[in-house]
């Protein structure tokens, strides 16, 4: 047979035992040796004293639950007040300011017109290559030009346009004007 069960060991000690198994219980020392032990906690349980609180704690505790309930919302709710929150926040604000920053520069060097350039001879490694139509075509023109009437050219370019054709440069191509006008300052002594 098998021993007793906890939910047994219960009964017995509110003396509602089933015949069948209090028999088992008289005949096992173990099961006996178990519920001895457990009548005896519950004998030292009973005579232990102890004080009761205040009659005003319960109403007094309840009231603080209900107040902590009331002030505390979900924290998926405060997900916004975390400090990280903020710093990612004001780490994203100082970014996109600076990058605004940057953009009006860069907008603003590449909308600054170029200094002209003087007018000064072309060196030989300067000129491009002969089959070169629109620079055959330039040459023709500058060729018939006056120098004292510049403004008499056949070919009039506004200064918008020649803004805008710098602004479509490529990075190396704006680099190579840079370096070139800055070869001609140097050699007409600016």
């Amino acid at each position: 047979m098998r021993h007793l069960s906890l939910a047994e060991f219960v009964d017995e000690l509110d003396g509602r035992l089933t015949d069948e198994r209090r028999a088992h219980l008289e005949s096992c020392v173990r099961c006996a040796e178990q519920t001895a032990a457990l009548r005896s906690a519950v004998t030292d349980a009973q005579h232990v004293e102890s004080s009761e609180p205040s009659p005003l704690f319960w109403d007094h505790f309840s009231a603080r639950v209900r107040a902590a309930l009331r002030d505390t919302t979900p924290a998926r709710l405060h997900w916004w007040r975390h400090p990280a929150f903020t710093i990612a926040c004001s780490l994203v604000l100082v970014a996109a300011v600076l990058t605004g920053v940057r953009d009006s520069r860069v907008r603003r060097a590449e909308r600054a017109p170029l200094p002209a350039p003087p007018a000064a001879a072309v060196s030989a490694s300067e000129v491009p290559p002969a089959d070169d139509a629109a620079w055959n075509l330039l040459t023709d023109v500058a060729s018939t030009m006056e120098e004292e009437d510049p403004h008499a050219a056949p070919l009039a370019v506004r200064p918008a346009e020649v803004d805008r054709a710098v602004v479509d440069l490529s990075a190396t191509e704006r680099q190579e004007l840079r370096r070139l006008l800055q070869n001609e300052l140097k050699r007409s002594g600016n």
